[in-house]
């Protein structure tokens, strides 16, 4: 059994989400399945009560300053994630949460999967 971490900005209703919660609630039959996302909220599409899923904490946005150290507390939260998650891969979805992962992910030891997904 494999732990497989995937990690979305959040699960709204686009495309890329729908794949990756079918794929969870396919893979979480056999493995060990959980989703890091940057957002709270809801998942649009269904998924398995056997997926985990974890919000990334929160930051304040009300002024440049806290914008631009929210981007370096979320990039340290998604790294803590990953490395708390202790998991055989991650698959990571979209551009930003991709370029977000490559950095996270480095020394880390743990295969990185990125999947973009686009309509052009």
């Amino acid at each position: 059994m494999m732990k497989i971490s995937f990690i979305i900005a959040t699960l709204n209703s686009g495309g890329a989400e729908r794949v990756l919660v079918t794929l969870a609630n396919a893979l979480c039959k056999e493995h060990e399945v959980s989703i890091i996302k940057f957002h709270t909220g809801e998942s649009f599409y269904k998924l398995e009560n056997e997926v985990k899923v974890t919000s990334l904490e929160q930051f304040r946005f009300d002024t440049l300053y806290h914008k631009i150290a929210s981007r370096f507390k979320k990039f340290f939260a998604l790294r803590k994630a990953l490395k708390e998650s202790k998991a055989d891969v991650f698959i990571s979805f979209l551009d930003t949460t991709n370029i977000a992962c490559i950095l996270a992910n480095i020394g880390l030891k743990t295969p990185l999967i990125i999947s973009e997904h686009s309509n052009e």
